[in-house]
């Protein structure tokens, strides 16, 4: 009976090694601060007081840094010589500090390799390194935040919160008698994938317009308001209301006269926010722009243009978070 529980126990002793032991596949932002294949191999060194890595183990671990337009997303995942998932965690981070991801992802691999600490205890004296007492210089000591399962409902992001701004130009129909040229611009705030802004739009002529009665047209439109913007990925959809001013008047005639009426719309649109690096974002959205007051224009009286129930139009931009 000795015999067999000694037996018993090299062989859990040898199977913990096994187990504790993978092939390291990282990948990571090279402009993000991140570290490189052998600094992220020295901080899981540091977690578990020995290197873990070595080619062709039993194990694989796959350890990635990306970044999207809410910070930098750490994901690891573990699987077999079957290429069957052993584990899979995805961690958040905030938008600049890669070395918190990492940190975390360290974390995740070890107890991933070694739950109890056994395997660093069984190491043989030889061929193992001396432990990493301290983390690399960049990287924190302190605990990082609590590791996400990749199946979490929680908003990605975290509860991070971040300045926004944004500007650019877009082309529009249907707001004038002819098309539209104007800048966009706003500032808000960004919570997880939630944007709430203060946007300002004005959309000039850039040619008048000749419409059916034979008279010439031109006309400005200047408006302000909320919107709200839910990103998910690269992707960002909006909705929002917009107040302002129609401004208009026909240009061939004797007397012409700017006529000035209140307007508003409620306003739609969706498109893709792709990270040009920490900070900065390239945008393009397609917007649908309902008006919710119908202005119109008159010359002596008679009425020659009606704003139709429906515009849009596309924008192009860039977008800065801080």
């Amino acid at each position: 009976m000795t015999a067999s529980l000694l037996l018993c126990l090299i062989h859990s002793r040898t199977d913990a090694q096994d187990r504790s032991l993978a092939e390291l596949d990282y990948a990571a932002p090279e402009t993000s601060g991140c570290p490189d294949e052998q600094a992220f191999r020295d901080i899981v060194a540091a977690r578990l007081g020995y290197d873990p890595f070595r080619f062709e183990a039993p194990m694989a671990i796959h350890a990635s840094i990306v970044r999207s337009p809410h910070g930098l997303t750490g994901n690891v995942r573990a699987t077999d010589a079957a290429s069957t998932v052993l584990g899979d965690r995805q961690i958040e981070g905030s938008r600049n500090d890669c070395g918190e991801v990492a940190t975390s992802m360290a974390i995740a691999i070890s107890v991933l390799l070694d739950p109890f600490g056994i395997a660093g205890a069984t190491q043989p004296a030889a061929s193992a390194p001396q432990p990493v007492t301290t983390p690399p210089a960049g990287f924190p000591a302190a605990p990082p935040p609590p590791i996400v399962d990749s199946s979490s409902t929680d908003e990605p992001g975290g509860s991070d919160i971040h300045l926004v701004l944004h500007g650019g130009a877009a082309v529009s129909v249907g707001l004038t008698p002819g098309w539209t040229l104007g800048p966009r611009f706003g500032i808000g705030i960004m919570a997880g994938g939630f944007v709430l802004l203060a946007d300002a739009m004005v959309d000039l002529m850039p040619a008048q317009e000749r419409v059916e009665s034979g008279d010439v047209l031109e006309a400005t439109v200047f408006t302000a308001g909320p919107t709200a913007c839910l990103s998910i990925e690269v992707f960002m959809v909006c909705i929002g209301a917009q107040l302002g001013a129609f401004q208009g008047q026909g240009t061939e005639v004797r007397d012409p006269q700017t006529q000035t009426s209140f307007f508003a719309s409620a306003d739609a649109r969706a498109g893709v926010e792709v990270p040009i690096n920490d900070v900065l974002a390239a945008r393009a959205m397609a917007e649908v722009r309902v008006p919710i007051v119908r202005t119109s224009l008159e010359i002596s009286g008679v009425t020659v243009w009606n704003a139709p129930s429906l515009g849009g139009g596309l924008s192009l931009g860039l977008a800065a978070s801080f």
